[in-house]
Formats: structure tokens, C-alpha cells, sequence
């Protein structure tokens, strides 16, 4: 309490203030991208935007990284490709060199919104909605995929199982939210809202899940975790409306994942809705 009236007293007399608001990585920091698609980024250095930027490219990819430590921070601007249409083959922001981030962007209407191929890559509060195949696909050791808000993925018409966020490597997935992972009709695809593949010590933590819908008689999976290791997965909250699959699955893991204070709701294809998780304690499925 005394450390309350502290504060209050200081902030009564302005010696504290709130902190002010992350600042835009802008001119002369960083490097305008002025319109889209652009060229191979071939030099290390930030690179950002300052308005919308919008494309009709039907394959390719629009802002393509070739070098290491390139960062993209589009300020929270728009880099969209929803008048490709649903056949689409593009990707928003792409390419391989370590030690690549991509932050602050929305990204929609591509194949793969963000696809970063290199180790030390960071995919970093980013919004992404409308991709029609994966939101976010990281692949390098040191990585992490963190703050990001992924909705409504789904609906190409080259009949592929859609991912919210997948990750191949030892990368963290943390604090992000997924939900309308949604397959194409007809496809008799399953879809995933997150998929780790070959991760050997990653933590998967702090994740919101919800509404992934497969087609016709497949099923759902939450959280995936195949050809992993000793990865932790704790805290995350996934639910669907009743349909069937699983919440958290494990599968031909080289070690236990352990799995600990994850809330599950809506999977039904096994009472527990965790297979092959190593339970932790403090999970809780209905």
C-alpha cells in the first residue's frame, strides 16, 4: 500500500508519466517502400512503410527478402493482395537470411502471408487476415513467432490443408492469436490453427486458438506438434464449436512435449484431447 500512495502522490505532482507510445520506424531510419512488388532486397538495413501499399500480382513474392539482417517494419500499414483473387499463388513478404524480422504489418489476401526461411528469424506483432493457404511459416533454428493476430486463413482453390501459423525449427511460438482457420469446400482437407514441425526445444506458450474447421469428414487440430522434441506447450487456450479433432497433438515426437495449465474446449475425437502430450498437470478438456 505505501508504495501505492507513492506512486500516486508522484504521479499527483507529474514526476511520473505514462510511457509514451512506441515510435514509427520512419525516414530517415529506415528505407521507404514506396509501392509494391519491389525488388530483391539484396542490402541488410530497415526497410518500412509509411502508407497502404496494395498489389494485383497473381504470383511472386511482393517484398522479397535476399540478404541477412533485413528488417520490414510496415508501421502497422497494409501490404494487400486480396485483387489477386483466391487463386493466388503470391507471398506478402518473403525470402531467405538470417536474422530476418517482419513487424508491424498487415498482410492479407496473399497464398502465404509471411514466409521467412533462415535462422534467427522474427515474425513480431503482425496482423494477418484473408491468406488463403498459411498466415505465418517461419523455418530456421533461434526464431520466434510472438504477438500476432491471424484470422480468417483459408479458401485457396489449390485444395491444401490451411495453417494459421506454422514453424519448422527450434522456434518459440508465444502470445499470438489464431482463429477462422477454415478449409475449402470440398477439399475433404483438415486444417490446423498452429503446426510445429522438427522442434527440439521451443516453447509453444500463451497461444489463443479458435475455429478451425476442416472439410467434410477430417478433422481439426488446435495445436500441432510433430517430429518434435523436449518442447514445452503451456498456457494456451483452444476451443472450437464441438467440432471433431484435437486440441493439442503430439505426434511422433523424439522426446516428451510436455504440456502444462492448457485450457481445451470443443475437440472430440479422444477424452482428453491432448494425445501423446506428455501432461504436465493443471490442463483442463472438455
Amino acid at each position: 500500500m505505501y508504495r501505492a500512495l507513492v506512486a500516486t502522490s508522484l504521479l499527483a505532482c507529474g514526476f511520473l508519466a505514462a510511457a509514451p507510445a512506441a515510435a514509427e520506424t520512419t525516414p530517415p531510419r529506415c528505407i521507404e517502400i514506396t509501392s509494391l512488388p519491389v525488388a530483391p532486397i539484396t542490402t541488410a538495413g530497415v526497410y518500412c512503410l509509411t502508407k497502404d501499399l496494395a498489389t494485383a500480382a497473381t504470383s511472386g513474392t511482393t517484398i522479397p527478402i535476399q540478404a541477412n539482417n533485413v528488417t520490414i517494419d510496415c508501421n502497422d500499414h497494409k501490404v494487400g493482395g486480396t485483387a489477386a483473387g483466391p487463386g493466388t499463388t503470391a507471398v506478402g513478404i518473403g525470402g531467405s537470411g538470417a536474422n530476418a524480422t517482419v513487424r508491424n504489418c498487415n498482410v492479407r489476401g496473399f497464398r502465404m502471408g509471411i514466409l521467412l526461411l533462415g535462422e534467427g528469424g522474427a515474425v513480431e506483432d503482425n496482423r494477418l487476415d484473408g491468406n488463403t493457404w498459411i498466415g505465418v511459416y517461419l523455418i530456421g533454428d533461434g526464431g520466434v513467432v510472438r504477438g500476432n493476430r491471424v484470422f480468417d486463413t483459408g479458401g485457396n482453390t489449390g485444395e491444401v490443408p490451411p495453417v494459421g501459423i506454422q514453424t519448422n525449427g527450434d522456434i518459440d511460438v508465444l502470445g499470438n492469436t489464431v482463429a477462422n482457420v477454415m478449409a475449402t469446400a470440398a477439399s475433404g482437407d483438415p486444417a490446423y490453427g498452429i503446426r510445429t514441425d522438427y522442434n527440439d526445444s521451443g516453447a509453444i506458450g500463451d497461444n489463443h486458438v479458435r475455429n478451425i474447421l476442416p472439410d467434410g469428414a477430417n478433422s481439426a487440430t488446435g495445436i500441432y506438434n510433430v517430429n518434435n522434441g523436449r518442447i514445452s506447450i503451456y498456457r494456451n487456450r483452444v476451443s472450437n464449436p464441438g467440432t471433431a479433432g484435437y486440441g493439442l497433438l503430439c505426434a511422433f515426437n523424439g522426446g516428451p512435449a510436455i504440456a502444462s495449465d492448457n485450457h481445451i474446449n470443443g475437440f472430440s475425437l479422444t477424452p482428453d484431447a491432448m494425445p501423446f502430450c506428455f501432461d504436465g498437470g493443471n490442463n483442463v478438456a472438455r
